[in-house]
């Protein structure tokens, strides 16, 4: 049964996939959303929902749109924050560009340089782990902070901290909020 509504239902996920296509890879998309249909499915099976086709949806789109918001969140971050044109963001942000190694290790030392020389080891890693850079996945500040035992709001006040100390050292106006 369970297999059966997954394969039923596989179209809607591509469907909504299409519908972003242009703002990021429609592969990804499609993953992101196989895995919510997976989990929508699971949960109906547990507690039956009236209408399963209106809930795979809702639960596809919220998945996907979750996946841009952070994956957009990541890349004007890290651009704005660091003042990086647009191309090295995305060689900073993603591990598939590998075809320009020379610019990725360029980019990847000034990067590490600019960390090092302003932000302590935990200031640095909170911020590679919160924005994916470097080739990693960003991750959310719970997960970020458990690998270093902090909780989420510490980790959010030490990224504002450190992202103030990296617009000052650039010169880019802080709020002062």
């Amino acid at each position: 049964m369970r297999d059966k509504l997954i394969i039923d239902n596989m179209e809607l996920v591509d469907s909504c996939a299409l519908r972003y296509s242009r703002m990021a890879d429609i592969d990804d998309l499609k993953q992101v959303g196989y895995l919510a249909l997976i989990e929508a499915v699971d949960k109906h099976l547990a507690t039956p929902r009236p209408v399963l086709k209106n809930y795979i949806i809702s639960c596809v789109m919220g998945k996907m749109k979750n996946y841009l918001n952070r994956f957009n969140k990541t890349l004007r971050n890290v651009k704005y924050t660091l003042n990086l044109k647009d191309e090295w963001v995305e060689i900073l942000c993603d591990e598939s560009h590998h075809s320009t190694q020379i610019d990725l290790n360029y980019e990847s030392d000034a990067l590490s340089y600019v960390l090092e020389s302003n932000l302590d080891e935990r200031e640095q890693q909170l911020l590679i782990d919160c924005y994916g850079l470097r080739g990693n996945a960003p991750m959310i500040q719970r997960d970020a902070g458990k690998r270093v035992g902090l909780c989420p709001s510490a980790v959010s006040k030490i990224n504002t901290k450190s992202i103030k100390k990296l617009k000052a050292f650039y010169g880019i106006p802080t709020n002062k909020n």
